[in-house]
């Protein structure tokens, strides 16, 4: 059974929510939840395997913990936008990379349960898991959705990472760009007002070996 540690920092609790949902996947997975505040299991049982991360570590508290977490990690997956980019909105919330280094970072406003899901099966088995690094736009092609930017409207989907299936744009919304910049993305939006801080870590894609 694989040792796992998951662990909230400030949010809006989202990703937590879509943890919840998660815990039969993670009995069936054979992976054992030692530690998980949000559940009850609040002792910290490091080291572990696998450690999860939701949230944007704003006070010394958090800032330290992380630090704890990564130094009895095997591996550290970070979850969700506040985590990648610090919370939208709030100048004073930075992303967890600037204190610790994270394995792989799943973006998302909250992050996509079967994206998730995915990565930590291959963690299990030992693979290194790949996340997309191509836009949103890809993803409204292949569900056939009216772009628009051909109807002149705003949207962040030519900048942003894939891996949300388009969810807004199928809604009748807008990108909004939770998911992060991808590469090209990051070169195009210097002169476009950010939802969200940039990184300090380049998003490395593959599981640190």
């Amino acid at each position: 059974m694989l040792k796992c540690g998951i662990f909230n920092l400030s949010g809006c609790g989202g990703c937590q929510s879509q943890l919840l949902e998660m815990v039969d996947f993670f009995e069936k997975s054979g992976i054992g939840v030692e530690t998980w505040p949000r559940y009850g299991k609040t002792e910290f049982a490091g080291p572990f395997e696998l450690a999860i991360i939701e949230g944007s570590p704003e006070t010394d508290k958090e800032r330290k913990l992380v630090k704890k977490i990564r130094e009895q990690s095997m591996k550290l997956v970070a979850i969700g936008t506040c985590s990648q980019s610090g919370r939208l909105g709030l100048t004073t919330s930075s992303p967890l990379s600037d204190y610790v280094y994270a394995d792989i970072i799943i973006s998302g406003c909250p992050v996509d349960l079967n994206l998730l899901k995915k990565v930590i099966r291959e963690i299990v088995i030992g693979k290194n898991p790949l996340l997309p690094s191509y836009a949103v736009c890809l993803e409204c092609k292949e569900k056939e959705n009216t772009c628009l930017a051909l109807k002149n409207e705003p949207c962040l989907g030519p900048l942003t990472r894939a891996g949300c299936k388009a969810i807004c744009v199928d809604y009748g919304k807008k990108c909004w760009g939770c998911r992060s910049l991808t590469e090209d993305g990051e070169k195009k939006i210097t002169s476009f007002p950010r939802p969200f801080k940039k990184s300090n870590q380049r998003k490395k894609l593959e599981v640190k070996k």
